[in-house]
């Protein structure tokens, strides 16, 4: 393979890869939640331990590009669980039900995601663990690019034949 159809094929793949988050799109922890772990197009939001009685915790989120997102939420010893997905001005995008992903597909902007319940008292902790995935959606320029890198490497491809 010629070192110029190698650079098409190069350029081609990188264009059509999508664009990680420059850092975690996570941007506010409530007081006594934490990220457990995360990645640049995933996270796992928990607070653990919840004080007895009843709480209600706000995650925010900023994405930088449209998303495909999904969610799950589960909890232990709270009753009256809930969670839910709002957008900036706080208008309810969908309810997050308990050990269910929810896809969704989010334009750019800022969200909040909200916890509520009562922590019930018992030899358990109370806690919950809300699993976030955010991936980017790539724009329509980036797929006629890739189709248009395709097309160079293929002319390139039928030419090399050709000439042969």
């Amino acid at each position: 393979m010629s070192s110029t159809l190698q650079r098409l094929a190069v350029t081609a793949a990188l264009v059509a890869a999508p664009a990680a988050f420059a850092t975690s799109f996570i941007t506010s922890v409530p007081s006594g939640g934490s990220i457990d772990a995360s990645g640049p197009t995933w996270a796992v939001l928990s607070h653990a331990p919840v004080a007895k009685g009843p709480f209600g915790d706000t995650w925010a989120l900023h994405f930088d590009t449209a998303v495909s997102f999904a969610a799950e939420a589960s909890s232990i010893k709270v009753s009256g669980f809930s969670a839910g997905l709002y957008g900036s001005d706080w208008s309810p995008i969908a309810m997050l039900p308990v050990d269910e992903w929810t896809p969704l597909a989010l334009a750019s902007g800022d969200y909040f995601i909200s916890v509520t319940g009562t922590a019930v008292k018992s030899v358990l902790a109370s806690s919950y663990t809300v699993s976030v995935s955010a991936v980017p959606v790539p724009e329509p320029e980036t797929y006629a690019l890739f189709a248009a890198g395709l097309g160079i490497v293929g002319f390139v491809a039928s030419r090399r034949r050709r000439d042969h």
